[in-house]
């Protein structure tokens, strides 16, 4: 009998062998970008008066933040007494290696959240994931089920009243025409599209998923073909679109019942 992690060593293996989210450069920075490694691994000790931020950065990147990091940096500037923390996960991406880091990314940014809410119950969150992270995000809040091998329970709804936003940018889970899909292609799949939507529905006003056409993790199909460079962009073209949706969100947050 086959082993699930060597079938999905089998799934994965070509896609691993083209892998390219988060490049990592000789001094180990994430090239396309700034590194910015401020952001703590650490789980909150205290309530952010603003927004607690939670960043999963993507495949291969170093520790802390990685590539989005001014998505991350725009939302604790424009929400005051925000904070933001690093999800400390694999972030692997050869062969079935890709599947279990994913998993083992939900899981510990799951115990991130219910610890936070456990620890402030008004508390606001804000969701930031790229690439891999991005799937991590989607799967946290969805369930997974990019795959038939992969399948988990969504997020228990009761923590929409906490999480104000759930953003992905370059997402390989995203699917086609869901109302959170946002950048220059929403009707398109990505590379492992996620095939149950409707577990989302809790936390639909919240997610934004960002995806631009050429970029094959999110936009697998592009009729004009891919480009690796689109993939790395989303951290500066979108920053100040991500960080008004959250401000909103944040202020929506605050008003009366009813206001």
């Amino acid at each position: 009998m086959v082993s699930t992690r060597r079938i999905a060593g089998l799934l994965f293996a070509a896609v691993a062998a083209r892998a390219l989210p988060g490049e990592i450069s000789q001094d180990g920075s994430a090239r396309g970008g700034p590194m910015v490694v401020d952001a703590p691994i650490t789980p909150p000790t205290s309530c952010a008066a603003g927004v607690q931020i939670f960043v999963v950065r993507g495949s291969t990147e170093p520790s802390h933040m990685g590539r989005i990091a001014p998505v991350a940096t725009s939302i604790r500037d424009a929400v005051p007494g925000s904070f933001i923390t690093a999800l400390d996960y694999p972030a692997k991406i050869n062969a079935a290696e890709y599947f279990f880091s994913v998993h083992r990314g939900v899981s510990r940014l799951a115990k991130l959240v219910r610890d936070y809410v456990k620890m402030c119950p008004q508390g606001k969150i804000a969701l930031v994931g790229y690439s891999q992270g991005a799937h991590v995000v989607g799967d946290l809040v969805c369930g997974a089920s990019s795959l038939p091998l992969y399948r988990s329970k969504p997020l228990d709804p009761v923590y929409n009243k906490n999480i104000i936003a759930s953003l992905q940018f370059g997402d390989p889970s995203r699917r086609a025409n869901q109302t959170w899909n946002v950048g220059t292609v929403t009707d398109r799949n990505g590379y492992f599209p996620r095939q149950r939507n409707k577990p989302c529905g809790p936390y639909s006003e919240a997610m934004r998923s960002w995806c631009d056409e050429k970029d094959r993790w999110c936009d697998k199909k592009s009729p004009t073909g891919t480009d690796r460079e689109v993939h790395k962009k989303y951290q500066i073209k979108y920053k100040d679109a991500a960080a008004d949706f959250v401000k909103k969100q944040w202020e929506s947050s605050q008003k009366p019942l009813g206001s």
